[in-house]
């Protein structure tokens, strides 16, 4: 799906600056970041600019190229790899902070996956490091059984974006991009494991992290249960 639209990502996901002054109150310091599911390395080199030392992981190898191409004299390492295997993608073990943003972990295949994911960070991270995981609230597409995101239209694209709740309990998340200029239509699906709040705590908890803390938002503003995404932060302490 990513591969396919790689070329304008950038157009269907602009980057939010209010995630760069997350990350600037998130860490006191110009620290070591992995963005996992960096994408086309848009926040990545941002955060770069600023000072950060920058690894990103994305398992697709389009996305890995155009954020090679992208960073220019910005020393970050980008590498192609599922995040599930973050612990044997990446040698060194002294980070300061984790993200994982922009819906990245449902599309690891499972539970194990994600406990993997998860389970690996920790070790990742040095004592104070910080995960932050933002993703759909699966509660609420669920249960009030949402079927269709709001459109984004602008002056180059149509960006449709709709929810198939299967029976197997994954969801298939179907896009269509039209693009004005060309008149091209870009239809394609992935399948989302629908990991809920809950669970995403829960795993949390279990591997160790302290001071879970939700939002509903990069502005630091109280999630409810209500928002139709959140992000989830949690602090290693090693005892």
């Amino acid at each position: 799906m990513y591969s396919e639209i790689s070329e304008i990502y950038d157009l269907l996901f602009p980057l939010n600056l209010n995630k760069i002054k997350f990350i600037d109150n998130l860490i006191k310091f110009k620290g070591k970041i992995i963005d996992a599911g960096c994408a086309s390395g848009e926040l990545s080199i941002e955060l770069s600019k600023k000072g950060y030392d920058l690894t990103g992981i994305d398992l697709d190898n389009d996305m890995i190229e155009i954020a090679k191409s992208r960073a220019g004299n910005n020393k970050i390492r980008f590498i192609s790899g599922s995040i599930s295997e973050i612990i044997t993608l990446v040698a060194e073990n002294n980070f300061d902070s984790i993200l994982c943003w922009g819906n990245t972990l449902p599309h690891l295949k499972n539970e194990n996956e994600i406990k993997k994911f998860i389970s690996g960070s920790y070790s990742l991270l040095n004592s104070g490091g910080v995960i932050s995981i933002q993703l759909m609230n699966y509660e609420k597409i669920i249960n009030e059984k949402i079927k269709n995101l709001p459109v984004k239209k602008t002056d180059d694209f149509i960006f449709k974006r709709e929810y198939e709740i299967l029976d197997s309990g994954y969801l298939k998340f179907i896009t269509e991009v039209f693009i004005k200029r060309s008149g091209k239509t870009l239809k394609n699906y992935a399948m989302h494991y629908p990991v809920l709040q809950s669970a995403l705590k829960k795993f949390l908890i279990e591997t160790g992290f302290t001071e879970i803390i939700t939002y509903s938002d990069f502005n630091f503003s109280e999630f409810t249960g209500n928002e139709i995404s959140y992000i989830i932060n949690g602090m290693k302490h090693n005892l």
